[in-house]
């Protein structure tokens, strides 16, 4: 079955029981309104956050009507629609991280590659 690609930008957010103040996996929603106001200056499509977070924790990140919250899906259409984005933005995670390799589109990273992970950035993703 050939995958469709999905015209649409997709940030994957950690939350929920993995986001721990201070953690090393921890990404600031500061960053990451840093990174959707990048993303709508570049592309024209709408974009689509996915996290298990809370809605009163991650509202403040639709600056835009093209910024979507796609909040506690279904898990395997979640990582469907991860894989098949057109721009995938992925978090520190394993659930992001193997819906990045399986993306055959543009993908962005915020994994530095002097954080303490064991999760490696590829070659062609791009450090946002």
């Amino acid at each position: 079955m050939d995958n469709i690609t999905l015209n649409q930008v997709s940030i994957h957010i950690l939350r929920g029981d993995d986001y721990v103040e201070g953690g090393i996996r921890l990404t600031s929603n500061q960053r990451y309104i840093n990174i959707i106001h990048k993303l709508l200056k570049k592309y024209k499509q709408d974009i689509h956050i996915y996290s298990d977070g809370k809605e009163d924790e991650l509202n403040h990140l639709i600056l835009d009507d093209r910024v979507k919250l796609r909040l506690n899906e279904d898990i395997i259409k979640t990582h469907n629609d991860l894989v098949n984005s057109e721009v995938l933005v992925l978090a520190k995670s394993c659930f992001s991280y193997s819906a990045a390799l399986l993306n055959r589109n543009t993908v962005y990273t915020v994994i530095d590659p002097s954080d303490n992970l064991c999760h490696k950035n590829l070659n062609k993703w791009i450090y946002i």
